[in-house]
């Protein structure tokens, strides 16, 4: 085989595989131009009506226990107006759980006069819903002055148990509405507790046992009645191991369960145990259990079988009028208009109540200059931790020595950085020094110690020169305790 030979050999092979090639293209782009056809022949087959017709009955899905609900629901939110209150009088600082550029909002505290006619409004329009008044008004008066006294004070909405009651409200202003998403709304506000409270628990401090440890073992929240009891058994770390994992099992059982119907009524009936009995054993969780019961009572009429059931949702609540001349005559919004009339305010709630806890696992947003909420508020990280504030130091930086303030109202209670923010700001107003420190140091778990340390100078502008968070095991730290504000606990039982 001569050179020419050769050559012409090389070029035809060449020609093939290119044509072979070329052939394997087209026959991709001929089977993606028949995949796209078959995907829009398939999409405009599809009856779209239909399907938003059938979401539309499920999100609209009525519940034969809605009265009993909001009459309950007024009840509860009496007593949530009695803890608004006793939030907005504890003093002598408040803390707003609205920030910019990462440092809190200082919204001027209103006169106690003032606090207290705006409440005797709040009870009066929560015994309307105890007395079944059939109208938004109520619900709208509570749930206005609730988010106006939760914007001035963060302990009014701390609680994860607040902040689902809140919720609650906000769900219950569908229920007068022709299309009522109450229940579905209610459903969702269970479910991203559960879920959220999950994932906060799988942490190597809960999973240890640690946690319930801490809690069993010291007495804290337990009944008086069942403290002796436990120091004579002398539960084990691995008996407590086996009880976090039980609890997160359970946990997220209901946050599954109540998704689905074939599943609701048994995770309804879990979740109602799982509460009485921590309210049997704990004090501190008869208000959260109270809260979580009010919602299990709207879920499980979500699936009873009734006659009043078949009537549409503006119907089970309000009687339908006979049609008049008038009404006949007049113009009515069209089908799609009528549809996002009620689904956009509903879609708003359900973002809110999914988007709110996913906060705490974002980085903060200091760098944007728009208001923003506490982490703290709706993170559902219920009993991850038992945390207990040990001392609040307050020294001079500049002479090094130790200032003797004493400890009163909510300074027991800090826990967050905003919180140690606001109370520097506090003791820069009433003191005069150029700059001070603030020092806590909470015991976590009786294993941890935390230390929140703010350096400030009340002449900078940002007023924080220096924040500081350190944690150390409690065998290198000194065992004698100056307690200050000895027996505050803070995100333990919320």
């Amino acid at each position: 085989m001569n050179a020419n030979t050769h050559f012409t050999f090389e070029l035809k092979t060449a020609e093939s595989l290119l044509g072979a090639a070329f052939m394997r293209l087209m026959e991709y782009r001929n089977n993606t131009q028949r995949e796209r056809i078959t995907y829009r022949t398939n999409l405009q087959s599809i009856d779209w009506q239909t399907r938003f017709r059938k979401f539309e009955q499920w999100l609209y899905a009525p519940s034969s226990s809605m009265p009993l609900f909001l009459r309950s629901l007024g009840a509860v939110l009496m007593i949530s107006g009695l803890w608004q209150l006793s939030a907005l009088t504890i003093g002598p600082f408040s803390v707003s759980p609205w920030s910019i550029n990462g440092q809190p909002l200082e919204l001027s505290r209103l006169p106690l006069v003032a606090d207290m006619l705006i409440y005797c409004i709040y009870f009066g329009a929560a015994a309307c819903l105890i007395l079944g008044r059939k109208s938004q008004i109520p619900l709208i008066l509570v749930s206005i002055i609730f988010v106006s006294t939760a914007s001035r004070e963060i302990a009014a909405i701390t609680s994860n148990f607040q902040y689902i009651l809140l919720t609650y409200a906000f769900a219950a202003l569908f229920a007068y509405t022709k299309k009522s998403c109450t229940a579905r709304l209610v459903q969702l506000s269970l479910s991203s507790c559960y879920f959220f409270a999950v994932i906060h628990k799988l942490s190597p401090e809960f999973l240890s046992g640690h946690t319930l440890w801490a809690v069993f073992v010291d007495g804290w929240g337990l009944r008086e009645f069942w403290i002796p009891l436990v120091q004579m058994v002398n539960p084990s770390l691995v008996l407590m191991q086996v009880l976090s994992i039980i609890v997160v099992l359970v946990e997220a059982f209901l946050a599954w369960g109540l998704c689905f119907k074939a599943t609701r009524r048994a995770a309804v009936l879990v979740g109602i145990a799982l509460h009485l009995t921590l309210s049997i054993f704990l004090t501190v969780i008869d208000y959260a259990s109270l809260v979580m019961l009010l919602g299990y009572v709207l879920i499980w009429g979500l699936d009873a079988r009734s006659p009043r059931l078949d009537q549409t949702p503006d119907q089970s609540i309000h009687p339908a009028a006979k049609p008049t001349p008038a009404s006949e005559a007049r113009v009515v919004p069209g089908p799609g208009k009528r549809k996002l009339r009620h689904l956009c305010p509903a879609l708003a709630v359900a973002l809110f109540i999914v988007l709110a806890p996913l906060r705490g696992f974002l980085p903060p947003l200091n760098w944007l200059p728009i208001p923003s909420l506490d982490p703290m508020i709706g993170n559902f990280g219920m009993f991850s931790e038992k945390c207990q504030i040990d001392k609040v130091e307050i020294d001079e930086t500049v002479d090094e020595r130790v200032m003797p303030m004493s400890i009163t109202g909510r300074m027991g209670q800090i826990g967050s950085e905003r919180e140690v923010l606001s109370l520097a700001r506090y003791f820069a107003r009433t003191t005069n020094v150029d700059e001070l420190k603030v020092k806590v140091r909470m015991n976590i778990n009786n294993r941890w110690t935390k230390y929140k340390t703010f350096t400030a100078k009340p002449s900078n502008e940002s007023f924080v020169v220096d924040y500081q968070e350190q944690s150390v095991r409690s065998a290198d730290v000194p065992k004698t305790r100056n307690n200050d504000c000895k027996g505050k606990t803070v995100s333990t039982s919320d």
